[in-house]
């Protein structure tokens, strides 16, 4: 499988890497490619990050390419690679990221409960609870600027209809 071999290749480019802790919080950081590690202890394995909000002098926000999620974390446990030849060598950017940003199609957040345009706690409770483990079916509608627009179907039924019908959600008109 073209993935798993992927996978664990990019896995073992990172084991081998030589590893510097980030000690300070910089803008470098957030305008800069930016790429750091995150390791959240001794036993997990790495993860490829980029540091996308400075919360403190010791905390900052990152968001894991590889799990697509922003998580907040302890600078102690963010690590860059000790030198630009060393990036380049091993070339971590030239592997996908292993999650896409996706959009539901023809929906937006409906402005009860939302705020700011995002999804409310509401809507996504509902949909994980709605969706959660089962199975469905991904229509892709389009893709543009890397954004993947998309249909979601489970036993026939569309949930981008499904989320209007129940209040979660407003149709809009898709922006190219």
């Amino acid at each position: 499988d073209r993935y798993k071999r992927t996978i664990e290749e990019l896995e073992e480019k990172l084991s081998s890497a030589d590893l510097q802790m980030v000690d300070k919080p910089t803008e470098h950081y957030l305008i800069n490619d930016g790429m750091v590690i995150y390791k959240e202890n001794d036993s997990s394995k790495l993860e490829r990050a980029v540091i996308v909000d400075i919360i403190n002098d010791e905390h900052v926000k990152i968001y894991l390419m590889d799990i697509g999620k922003n998580i907040e974390v302890p600078l102690s446990k963010v690590y860059y690679l000790n030198n630009r030849q060393q990036y380049t060598e091993l070339e971590l950017s030239s592997y996908p990221t292993t999650v896409f940003e996706c959009k539901l199609k023809e929906i937006q957040p409906s402005f009860h409960g939302s705020f700011n345009g995002a999804w409310s706690s509401a809507a996504n409770n509902y949909f994980r609870n709605g969706v959660g483990n089962k199975t469905v079916t991904i229509k892709i509608y389009s893709i543009v600027d890397g954004v993947v627009t998309v249909e979601l179907i489970e036993n026939g039924e569309l949930w981008n209809q499904k989320l209007i019908k129940d209040g979660y959600a407003v149709e809009c008109e898709e922006s190219y």
